[in-house]
């Protein structure tokens, strides 16, 4: 349950993407079925006031439904936050996923972009959002065919966020483009391929695709990701 608490403090800074000079103070009860707290301090120069819930439903294999709200102010704006995840666990197959972008990268230079009004730069964030989506899942699609010679059922790792909220329309546009069909998760951990146990501590983790490249000992592609240019983003 504590991560779950944690979890749900993550999506709050997702969703109003602290900056550097922000001030947070963060308290929190959990038991075994659920969760609060609030959240005080500043956030760009203005009062910050949250507070939040969360409430874990367990079912059969471990899987696991968290449902989370949120509310408050952030200086004269009101904040409203809903989200519901599920967590699944499969015991033949594993939780693996084999295709990520790194979504979550550009929902703090988003808010920072949103805070100064800055146009020309959410549009980059726009522009450069659907590059890196598209690059990666070539580049995943590449590594399938590398380990699997074929085009494995793609489970895509994806986090909450303004700025994904604001692209999803497009970018699941995007993937309906490149001829993407998109199935239950069911039937996606049906594919043979999730059977295979990479068996590699990774200390950075990686996607199942990315760890089998690693136990054949084949060369995943370099990590292309705008890092900089996203830190450097309207500050």
């Amino acid at each position: 349950m504590l991560e779950a608490m944690a979890n749900g403090y993550y999506q709050i800074q997702q969703e109003t993407g602290l900056d550097p000079a922000s001030t947070i103070d963060w308290t929190g009860t959990y038991n075994a079925t659920g969760w609060t707290g609030s959240i005080t301090g500043t956030l760009y120069n203005n009062s910050l006031t949250l507070n939040y819930s969360g409430a874990t439903v367990y079912g059969a294999n471990q899987n696991a439904t968290n449902t989370f709200s949120a509310s408050g102010t952030n200086g004269t704006n009101a904040i409203t936050i809903r989200g519901t995840a599920v967590w699944c666990f499969n015991p033949g197959t594993g939780g693996y996923t084999n295709m990520d972008f790194e979504d979550y990268l550009w929902n703090e230079p988003y808010a920072r972009c949103v805070a100064k009004h800055d146009k020309a730069s959410i549009q980059k964030l726009h522009d450069s959002y659907l590059a890196t989506a598209d690059r990666y899942f070539s580049l995943f699609r590449q590594l399938s065919r590398t380990v699997y010679g074929r085009d494995v059922k793609y489970i895509l790792l994806m986090h909450i966020g303004a700025f994904d909220a604001r692209m999803l329309p497009e970018l699941l546009a995007l993937y309906r483009s490149r001829g993407v069909k998109f199935i239950s998760l069911p039937d996606a951990i049906a594919d043979s391929a999730y059977r295979d146990d990479p068996d590699i501590g990774e200390p950075n983790g990686g996607t199942h695709l990315e760890l089998m490249m690693e136990k054949h000992h084949l060369t995943v592609p370099a990590n292309s990701k705008p890092y900089k240019e996203l830190e450097a983003m309207c500050r």
